[in-house]
């Protein structure tokens, strides 16, 4: 890809899985019956936000090749998440000054394990270089 076209998939994958923790976090409020504003999902999926661009950053998870191949893209997720997931969770609990239920710890890892690697392997398919 040239470089100006893989800047644009740069950012396309940033913005797919902010969108996707603040699924994570409209999906939780509205499980647990609790109010839904921009300021709550914001406020909700804040702390994963920064540990995944954190952690994405360090491990250039928005490079061309994390997305090189469905394995690759897998790969990355997961090498990503192993460290990105408890450092959100304890983001969280800095921003919350209170202990993460074990409960939502473990739903919050799968879930967004899930989210992400669906995300990344779709992106694999749609975001391959076209013939120009």
């Amino acid at each position: 890809m040239n470089k100006t076209g893989w800047q644009k998939s740069s950012w396309i994958l940033i913005i797919g899985d902010i969108v996707l923790f603040l699924l994570f976090a409209l999906l939780g409020r509205n499980q647990h019956s609790e109010a839904v504003s921009t300021g709550s999902l914001l406020l909700t999926s804040l702390p994963f936000i920064v540990g995944w661009l954190i952690v994405g950053g360090l491990f250039r998870s928005w490079s061309e090749r994390s997305i090189s191949s469905v394995g690759t893209a897998v790969l990355f997720v997961l090498k990503t998440w192993v460290i990105a997931g408890p450092l959100s969770l304890g983001l969280r609990a800095l921003f919350l000054w209170r202990g993460i239920p074990v409960a939502f710890a473990i739903v919050a890892l799968l879930v967004n394990f899930i989210f992400l690697t669906i995300w990344r392997i779709l992106a694999v398919y749609l975001l391959k270089k076209r013939p120009e």
